[in-house]
């Protein structure tokens, strides 16, 4: 007789563990870079073995007139992980414009537009989108 518990799903499927380290310049040179690393779960290559896979990104913030921001990102995967790159790649750059919409003195409406060109996974995006302040 055999008998398993999952206390919550398959751990070494159906769960990903990552691990991000991330560090923002200032606001004199306002640009963040990311490194994250998958490290448990469900992140195996064809072999079994942990692959490990990466995501690095770097994204600048570009004060503009009306209070725009406009942040160009690029996103970059170092080796063939569960990001559909054969090995190094370009997995997004990106383009975002942003604005706070200040309704009144405690309530506004962050607005942004994203171009996003994916050369890894050949397709392109453009997303929109707002959220609630207080």
């Amino acid at each position: 007789m055999e008998w398993h518990h999952h206390a919550y799903g398959d751990y070494k499927h159906d769960h990903h563990f990552e691990g991000t380290l991330a560090y923002n310049f200032g606001e004199n040179f306002p640009l963040t870079l990311s490194w994250s690393t998958m490290f448990a779960g469900g992140d195996d290559n064809k072999d079994g073995d942990r692959a490990y896979s990466t995501y690095i990104n770097a994204s600048y913030n570009i004060a503009c007139p009306a209070e725009i921001t406009l942040t160009p990102s690029v996103g970059f995967t170092p080796w063939k992980g569960m990001y559909d790159a054969d090995g190094a790649a370009f997995t997004d750059i990106a383009l975002k414009a942003s604005k706070n919409i200040n309704i009144t003195d405690h309530f506004s409406l962050p607005l942004f537009v994203q171009a996003i060109v994916s050369p890894s996974f050949d397709k392109t995006y453009l997303i929109a989108g707002l959220s609630i302040g207080f």
